[in-house]
């Protein structure tokens, strides 16, 4: 293993388990595009995501204030003269109009009434028995549902339809990471039990726009999910690592870490363009020096992760 490797998320592990090829240049070789995307749908939810996160903290922010913060610093981050805004200023006017809809749908109902704020951002961490790797996760939002005292992971997500969430959020490997991580590390008492997901519709509620546009919905897993969970992440992080040292090693990329293509590349994966360079005898270096640069996949964690 190398030092980077002895720290592995959710996010790698389904990174690698997505597309190989993607886990390479995004893990392996750590590249990250030179020229960040502004908009898309990406982009939407991760603003979306930091107005929400801000609104669920023990020290509570207005979330719309939040959300115009973010295009507005979106704006600012453009060379005026030479970017197009309409596609930035539509996009900033349905996250605003998601944001607004969300805190008069929470006022309305009073669902978060049963809830309380216990810590956000929290980073945990655990060595996985088996496997020379340390596995991390950020816990976005840790809630207490006052009603039956139980431990929550708060999750937001944004999506076109909620049938395309709800179909799966029970398949969903994140919460059982976090539930993993917390037997790991935490008291027994402070186990999160399961994960609420907080699902937001990308629409601006307009007269022809049909509701609901905002759903909740709680995943619980039992002690058999988990144990089956840590047998099929023991085998992934296996393999991981087989596939580290042989890349290390000098194999081709091609034999260990090849691409799984699917009709969702076009829009979730940074190397869309440089992929199939790689196969059909171009100079795929020659765009990767020049679109990409190497950086620390893991900077958004505060633990010291080496690269």
């Amino acid at each position: 293993m190398t030092e980077r490797q002895m720290h592995v998320s959710n996010s790698e592990v389904q990174c690698f388990k997505r597309c190989r090829r993607k886990w390479w240049l995004t893990y392996h070789r750590k590249l990250r595009k030179v020229e960040e995307r502004t908009t898309g749908a990406l982009m939407l939810g991760t603003r979306v995501h930091e107005a929400l996160a801000a609104l669920y903290s023990p020290t509570p922010q207005d979330p719309i204030e939040v959300i115009r913060n973010e295009y507005n610093k979106a704006r600012e981050g453009v060379d005026p003269e030479t970017f197009d805004f309409e596609d930035l200023n539509k996009e900033a006017a349905l996250a605003l109009a998601m944001i607004e809809g969300y805190v008069q749908w929470v006022e309305e109902t009073g669902i978060d009434d049963d809830l309380e704020v216990i810590s956000v951002e929290e980073e945990l961490s655990a060595p996985f028995d088996g496997v020379p790797v340390t596995i991390i996760g950020k816990l976005d939002t840790r809630v207490r549902r006052k009603s039956d005292g139980r431990l929550l992971s708060m999750d937001h997500k944004t999506c076109a339809s909620f049938d395309s969430l709800t179909r799966t959020l029970e398949l969903n490997e994140q919460p059982l990471m976090y539930q993993l991580l917390e037997r790991l590390t935490q008291p027994s008492d402070q186990h999160v039990t399961g994960g609420m997901y907080n699902m937001l519709r990308k629409v601006k509620r307009t007269g022809n726009a049909k509701p609901p546009f905002y759903l909740r919905e709680m995943i619980h897993h039992n002690d058999t999910e988990l144990r089956n969970f840590w047998l099929r992440l023991l085998g992934t992080l296996q393999t991981m690592v087989e596939v580290e040292n042989r890349l290390n090693d000098g194999e081709d990329h091609h034999l260990v870490a090849y691409p799984t293509p699917t009709s969702t590349c076009a829009w979730d994966c940074d190397f869309r363009a440089v992929c199939p360079l790689f196969d059909d005898g171009s100079h795929a270096e020659g765009l990767i020096e020049s679109a990409y640069r190497v950086h620390n996949p893991y900077e958004r964690y505060q633990t010291e992760v080496t690269l």
